[in-house]
């Protein structure tokens, strides 16, 4: 179903996104799909079972998956159950959409930023010295990783964006923390959406910004616009091709489309410009085990040992090292070093503990990894195609709870 209006709502079923002005939220897979089925029949009541039938076909699932999807729609449009205007509850039959779906213009739905032509370049803006420190904090937090450093980095760009309107990189660090608060920490909260505008507004200071394009990059790829992905992010190598940050999101972004060679390339490069980069050799090494190469991937693991070993003397509780840290040690035969310090990590509420999930897995340690796996999604972990692709994930896939988790994914 193409773009239609509901009201003075725009709803674009491609993006996900109903947007009111300038206004924009996002709708997860199974509230858009009960969306477009209540569309496509106007003024019809549809039971419960029909909805059920049309939106979930092939999946055996409970009538409380429906009911969530019609509350979260009623929350996106500000419905009122009592006192509806979109949508109705017919008691003991089922739902009604009380306002017709209207063909758009094409004016009314926002599609995010458009892509940038041959604009000249601009200048960044000035920053003081305390705001520039305050920038730099907010790097390291999103480097880091984690729920609270990258909901904090979040925070900390958006201080600079309000106190420096002008600082364009501030907006590039805004937009690559609120995609990555989507697709790991909160999804649903409107953050790609605040990550489009922040690419928006920072490329109207600097439209050839390569941190803005390689934001954008990013942005375009958590929406599954894999063709947009890559050509912002080969301008932003066309201006900046010793940028560390830009290969690191190129191959997360490759990662996610199964385009293994490329992003195995764009890891490794990245790892190169970034000699304390020990995470882009980790993610490598998946990618070369998916591609059959298992020598590389071992080389890309030694060298990142021994740059965790160093990282972790001067930040020794960093969980991300410490996951990673334990994968190392499975690679080269320390499975019992690597599963005691595991343990120790397990009590930690971080949907980054995705990184130990992957390890115990390759451990065969199954059962272990599928509860944590269900701990991690049910705190917002959610990169569904990084999931289906991860080699490292391949032990559980037989499991019926893996695929129970799975589904719950795509219905989100």
């Amino acid at each position: 179903m193409g773009p239609f209006c509901l009201g003075d709502w725009a709803v674009n079923p491609a993006t996900r996104r109903i947007s009111q002005g300038e206004r924009t939220k996002r709708l997860s897979p199974k509230a858009l799909h009960v969306l477009t089925a209540l569309a496509e029949a106007p003024g019809s009541v549809l039971t419960r079972e029909t909805l059920l039938d049309r939106v979930w076909p092939e999946v055996t699932v409970g009538e409380e998956v429906l009911t969530q999807a019609i509350a979260e729609l009623r929350r996106a449009f500000g419905d009122d159950a009592r006192q509806p205007r979109f949508f109705e509850t017919v008691y003991k039959a089922g739902y009604r959409l009380l306002c017709p779906a209207q063909p758009c213009t094409g004016t009314e739905v926002w599609q995010g930023p458009a892509q940038p032509a041959s604009a000249p370049r601009a200048k960044t803006g000035h920053i003081d010295l305390q705001a520039y420190a305050r920038f730099l904090e907010a790097c390291q937090a999103f480097t880091h990783g984690g729920a609270h450093n990258i909901h904090a980095a979040v925070a900390m760009f958006a201080d600079v964006v309000d106190s420096h309107p002008e600082y364009a990189p501030a907006y590039a660090g805004l937009a690559r923390a609120e995609a990555f608060a989507d697709m790991y920490y909160s999804p649903g909260d409107d953050h790609l959406a605040r990550a489009y505008q922040a690419c928006e507004r920072g490329l109207h200071i600097a439209p050839q910004c390569p941190e803005l394009l390689s934001a954008l990059g990013l942005v375009y790829s958590a929406c599954g616009e894999a063709e947009r992905s890559y050509r912002s992010f080969q301008m932003a190598l066309r201006d900046r091709p010793d940028c560390s940050l830009t290969h690191y999101l190129l191959g997360r972004a490759c990662f996610a489309e199964g385009d293994f060679a490329l992003a195995a390339a764009m890891l490794e490069q990245a790892a190169r410009l970034d000699q304390e980069d020990f995470h882009s050799l980790l993610l490598a090494a998946k990618a070369r085990r998916r591609l059959g190469d298992p020598r590389r991937a071992r080389a890309n693991l030694a060298r990142a040992k021994s740059r965790i070993e160093l990282y972790l003397m001067a930040y020794p509780g960093d969980f991300r090292a410490l996951c990673d840290q334990v994968s190392c040690l499975l690679e080269f035969g320390e499975r019992d070093e690597a599963l005691q310090q595991a343990e120790a990590l397990l009590g930690h509420r971080d949907p980054m503990s995705y990184y130990l999930v992957c390890f115990l897995a390759r451990a065969g340690e199954v059962t272990t990894a599928l509860n944590l796996l269900e701990r991690v999604v049910e705190e917002g972990w959610s990169h569904l195609p990084l999931l289906q692709r991860d080699p490292d994930i391949d032990p559980l896939r037989g499991e019926a709870r893996y695929r129970r988790i799975e589904q719950s994914l795509e219905m989100r």
